[in-house]
């Protein structure tokens, strides 16, 4: 934190900016850890009084970072921020791969997972369902090869990678997390672009499924509620709490 300030101050005194050379004198350096502002926004939801009665996570799943930290009613106790990346798991795929780059295998992956997003959350089921990567045109577009029998090989050698990539990069995460965060918690905030690759192992780790309630009195049709409940009743349950469901606080706040 010393040196990036002291970094800070060097660049902002000599700053050009829209080809304007400006001296900026620094008077004021606050510096607040990744995280920090999603659980602020849960204090704000919750109350004062709410942090000094729990245990609460911060889980931040970044391109390069991973980061978490730890409140012990109302006390930071714990900061942690490897690099456990998603460019770990680009970076594993590209070592079994030839001819893709991070940002169109990064693209690919995202711009599938929208493609059915619909399916990924699906009302009528209480998990997450993993895209079936093959049958994806963005998948198949990073395959090189013109030959059909050669290019239906490199598209299935593309998603074994990916999916060898996802259980490794998750091997990491698993052992970081069994490390770092302490028991109880009584619940985690999960942020982070890359935390919606993991999401079902997210799941399973915090042993947590979506309740769903029955919407039609004449057929089998459900909704979630938005809430979790766990997944094995045999096994204690930490909530999972999305920083993407902070946006509407985020417009109030600003």
């Amino acid at each position: 934190r010393r040196r990036f300030e002291e970094q800070l101050r060097v660049m902002l005194a000599n700053f050009t900016v829209r080809k304007q050379y400006l001296k900026v004198n620094l008077e004021r350096f606050l510096c607040r850890p990744e995280g920090g502002g999603l659980a602020a926004l849960r204090i704000k939801q919750q109350g004062v009084d709410w942090l000094r009665t729990s245990q609460l996570a911060v889980l931040m799943f970044g391109h390069r970072n991973t980061t978490a930290l730890y409140f012990d009613r109302g006390q930071l106790k714990l900061g942690d921020s490897p690099l456990l990346g998603f460019a770990n798991m680009l970076d594993i795929v590209l070592d079994m791969t030839s001819g893709l780059d991070r940002e169109r295998l990064s693209s690919a992956i995202f711009d599938a997972r929208y493609a059915v997003i619909d399916q990924v959350y699906s009302q009528q089921l209480g998990y997450t369902k993993r895209p079936n990567w093959i049958t994806f045109d963005q998948i198949q577009a990073l395959a090189s090869a013109k030959d059909p029998s050669l290019r239906k090989k490199e598209i299935s050698h593309i998603v074994d990678a990916l999916n060898v990539a996802t259980a490794q990069y998750w091997d990491k995460l698993l052992r970081w997390m069994d490390k770092i965060l302490p028991r109880p918690l009584n619940e985690v905030i999960i942020g982070g672009g890359a935390a919606y690759h993991v999401e079902i192992e997210l799941e399973m780790y915090f042993n947590c499924a979506w309740q769903l309630k029955k919407t039609s009195n004449y057929r089998e049709v459900y909704e979630r509620t938005g809430e979790y409940i766990p997944k094995d009743d045999k096994l204690p349950m930490i909530p999972m709490v999305w920083g993407s469901g902070f946006i509407t606080q985020v417009q109030e706040t600003f």
